[in-house]
């Protein structure tokens, strides 16, 4: 049995051979040629080849030396410092004094640069006032007399939706917060975007369309909590259900018709009939039996029209709707355009008082 390398066009008889010769670089160079679709070489031509290029490589110009030899610098410069760094490690542990002492890392780091951030946002920090605009960058047309006018302002301007309007007491201290985030910290009230300044972070509101404040999660309501007051609804269900419950225990129940009467009369209702007998008159005029009375009370039966009769029904109802279809359909059809007319334009006039979010959410579904 003789086993055969395809690539080469080779054959041996132990398959051990045939292992050791695609080990070989002729073996890899006609794999290669192979694949190209190229016909194999002699493994004469192969070393011959070889040859070639190693005497090339060691003719090689200067400048390819000099490559060299830096980068032969380079990898020994690493392994010294590597060295360095080992031996000094080692003399740490074992705790030799003569070892060059090395600053010691400052563990405070990290508060240091913290501080610097903070200072740095103070000194470029841009005071905003309950009176001012949140969003405009026209600093002329942004600021107001009163809290009021300037809530006013961006709640149909700019669309700023404040949740649980009813029961916010400090309104001042909520748009006082909101100014801070916005010109001290520089942050997205919506998606917490840190901006370079001001500037930034008002334009990425406007883009994003995230000029509103978030009240959906249990941390965003606890953000703002402070300036709402939530008391008056704490014992309001409570008092009214001991209260129901109260007059449910010392009502009396009376069953004479005088007093169903009153009860009647002072509630409102009026306009009903009511018999004591087997029939029930309503306003409207139509009379309800009781079955007891045995009349029977069944629709009327259905008027059957001959064939003649409604052949003449027919007719007529065809010259109906061909004389008076074709001008109702056109009455029809004006009508519908001028109302579609109306309501485009109410809905363009209502656009500019319109909220502008994409999304409405609604305060009592948060």
């Amino acid at each position: 049995m003789s086993f055969t390398c395809l690539s080469c066009g080779l054959s041996f008889e132990e398959s051990q051979q045939q292992r050791c010769h695609m080990k070989t670089d002729w073996h890899r160079y006609n794999l290669k040629r192979r694949v190209t679709q190229l016909p194999p070489v002699d493994e004469e031509t192969f070393q011959s080849k070889s040859k070639t290029i190693e005497s090339g490589s060691s003719s090689s110009s200067p400048a390819h030396d000099t490559e060299k030899s830096e980068q032969r610098k380079l990898k020994q410069d690493r392994k010294v410092k590597r060295e360095r760094l080992r031996q000094q490690r080692e003399s740490l542990l074992k705790g030799v004094d003569d070892v060059p002492n090395k600053p010691e890392p400052n563990q405070s780091a990290g508060e240091d640069d913290a501080n610097k951030i903070i200072e740095e946002k103070i000194k470029q920090r841009v005071d905003i006032k309950p009176t001012t605009c949140l969003f405009c960058q026209n600093k002329k047309h942004s600021t107001f007399n009163t809290v009021e006018e300037n809530v006013s302002h961006m709640t149909k301007v700019h669309g700023l939706f404040i949740p649980e309007k009813k029961y916010l007491v400090d309104v001042e201290g909520l748009i006082s917060y909101l100014g801070e985030k916005l010109g001290l910290g520089n942050v997205c009230l919506s998606c917490s975007y840190q901006g370079k300044n001001l500037e930034a972070v008002r334009e990425h509101m406007h883009s994003k369309r995230h000029i509103r404040i978030p009240y959906e999660t249990e941390e965003e309501k606890l953000e703002i909590s402070d300036f709402y007051d939530f008391s008056s609804t704490y014992f309001d269900n409570v008092n009214k259900v001991t209260s129901d419950i109260e007059d449910d225990a010392w009502e009396d129940v009376s069953g004479d018709e005088e007093d169903l009467a009153d009860v009647y009369e002072e509630s409102g209702i009026e306009d009903f009939i009511i018999n004591l007998g087997d029939e029930l008159v309503l306003p409207s005029g139509v009379s309800i039996g009781h079955r007891a009375s045995g009349k029977p009370r069944r629709p009327k039966a259905e008027l059957v029209l001959s064939e003649g009769q409604g052949t003449v029904v027919a007719a007529e109802s065809r010259q109906i709707f061909t004389n008076t279809a074709t001008p109702i359909t056109k009455a029809q059809q004006a009508a519908w355009k001028s109302e579609k007319k109306m309501h485009d334009l109410k809905d363009k006039r209502s656009a500019k008082y319109a909220n502008n979010q994409p999304h409405f959410r609604d305060q009592l579904l948060q």
